[in-house]
């Protein structure tokens, strides 16, 4: 049973006021949520509410056919749905308030029409943000929902481009775009610059197979095909960011790269093309919920400063794996094992004192067997990344992919690692395993943020107290609706909770 507060007025205004005052309660968690207009109904599925501390999430499902002046939210408090604990499900006494807000920093959905040569300070579609545009030869244009753009005659590498105001570095602020290429010649770039004009920072950096300019670097990382969409989100870390792609071969969420540098504290959301022609359907810059809103959130095992011989973490069978060299050894090598079953069954990472990097396989109580080596690559104070995925495992120091192994069939499913030694005088720091590929909330809240947006949206309103809900499995809210003050893309937000 609810006992139900309606909320005066249903606006925003009204709302956020509301959700202010119930700051003082212990926890937040957030319903993330597109309300379609069609017709006098709306219809919400698999909203997830999600929790900014360790509790799971609850499944929120707005019914169908609901009139505008009313509607329902189930919240399924099941074990065999999201949550898994019944003592961390929801419970007698806590408040919910439900309403709806923007949350967006900068949003461009392009659907006005704009000719090449007019877009230059035109306010982004619905908002907030205006676009700052450098095109010299008209190449750049906005129609049918779409952002076009194609290269100029002689190349420039900042010639077209499209920028909007700087927002403020804060780990979760996400840039989320989908983008299709029309070519894998020339390149096109998305993210965050401190420059409006310079366009040097961290992002995607779509160039055949070279993918990221981040830190002063290009890492090489994958191949995307043309013609094809792709959603891609570069999420903002205190230093740094965590850069994830969608599309094509990529069917999930997939971890491309994480870097904890650049710091710069003010950001512009930019887009560029050089030497070929690409559309965007949108430029959405937002700040994400829990696990994105702490540096380390998404990470599976992270071992900060100094980390020492004998260390043990654990990782996804397909992981990125990354730690930094702060002294070499001055005899023999240091020694990391991934994938690893036990001593006589496990991949090795090897670092020996001249800096040389190599991958070996010891299956079976059997000899190691060295499958790749860079000589004299790695220096102090290189940054060292291991993607396992598959069949495949990749080294890269200093941001270069230094090998790659295709042949890695042993323990693919395996997900223990160990720093087996560290050698004569050799130290390692700050090690970090990331899955490689997402899933659960943290999958869901991008694809809902990256989902198409519908031209109307409800905005919800009412404030409730749960009175019993330990003999049911399902509980209801009657909820008003309205369509003040909703805008398209509008997310929802409830709630606070008492305990």
């Amino acid at each position: 049973m609810l006992k139900h507060t309606r909320c005066s007025g249903l606006l925003i205004r009204s709302v956020v006021k509301r959700l202010l005052a119930l700051l003082v309660v212990s926890s937040v968690l957030v319903v993330v949520g597109m309300f379609p207009r069609v017709g006098q109904s709306a219809n919400l599925s698999n909203a997830s509410v999600l929790h900014s501390n360790s509790r799971p999430s609850f499944l929120a499902t707005l019914s169908s056919n609901n009139t505008e002046g009313s509607s329902q939210v189930e919240i399924d408090t099941t074990p065999g749905g999201l949550p898994s604990l019944s003592a961390r499900q929801l419970q007698t006494g806590d408040t919910l308030s439900i309403g709806e807000t923007s949350g967006f920093l900068v949003r461009d959905e392009f659907s006005d029409t704009l000719a090449a040569g007019s877009v230059n300070g035109t306010n982004a579609v619905p908002g907030p943000g205006v676009r700052t545009v450098v095109d010299t030869e008209n190449m750049l244009s906005v129609a049918g929902g779409l952002l076009s753009l194609s290269g100029k005659s002689v190349s420039s590498y900042t010639d077209p481009r499209l920028v909007y105001d700087a927002v403020n570095r804060s780990p979760g602020v996400v840039m989320m775009s989908k983008i299709r290429r029309s070519s894998t010649v020339g390149q096109f770039s998305f993210g965050f610059s401190p420059s409006a004009s310079s366009l040097s920072n961290t992002g995607h950096f779509f160039s055949g197979s070279q993918f990221l300019y981040t830190g002063g670097a290009n890492i090489t990382s994958y191949t995307l095909a043309a013609n094809t969409d792709y959603l891609a989100a570069t999420i903002l870390r205190s230093s740094g960011a965590t850069h994830f792609i969608k599309g094509g071969a990529y069917t999930n969420w997939t971890l491309l790269w994480t870097l904890g540098q650049p710091s710069d504290a003010l950001l512009h959301p930019y887009i560029n093309i050089h030497a070929q022609s690409a559309t965007v359907d949108y430029l959405r810059v937002l700040q994400l919920p829990a696990p994105f809103n702490s540096d380390y959130g998404l990470a599976t095992d992270h071992k900060p400063g100094n980390v020492t011989a004998g260390t043990t973490f654990t990782h996804e069978a397909d992981a990125v794996i990354e730690w930094t060299v702060d002294a070499l050894p001055s005899v023999n090598y240091m020694e990391m094992h991934v994938r690893r079953q036990d001593d006589m069954n496990t991949w090795l990472v090897r670092i020996t004192s001249d800096g040389s990097f190599r991958l070996l396989e010891r299956e079976n109580g059997g000899s190691s067997i060295q499958r790749a080596n860079a000589v004299a690559v790695v220096s102090p104070g290189d940054r060292i990344v291991i993607v396992v995925e598959g069949n495949t495992i990749r080294g890269y120091s200093n941001n270069v992919l230094r090998w790659s192994y295709n042949s890695a069939i042993s323990g693919a499913n395996r997900t223990a690692g160990s720093v087996r030694g560290l050698g004569w005088g050799a130290e390692i720091s700050n090690l970090t395993t990331w899955p490689r590929t997402l899933s659960g909330s943290a999958a869901q809240i991008l694809d809902q943020m990256s989902a198409p947006v519908p031209e109307g949206q409800y905005a919800l309103g009412g404030e409730y107290t749960v009175t019993d809900i330990t003999a049911e499995d399902t509980f209801s809210i009657n909820a008003g609706l309205a369509t003040g003050d909703a805008d398209p893309g509008d997310v929802v937000v409830s709630t606070q909770l008492q305990h």
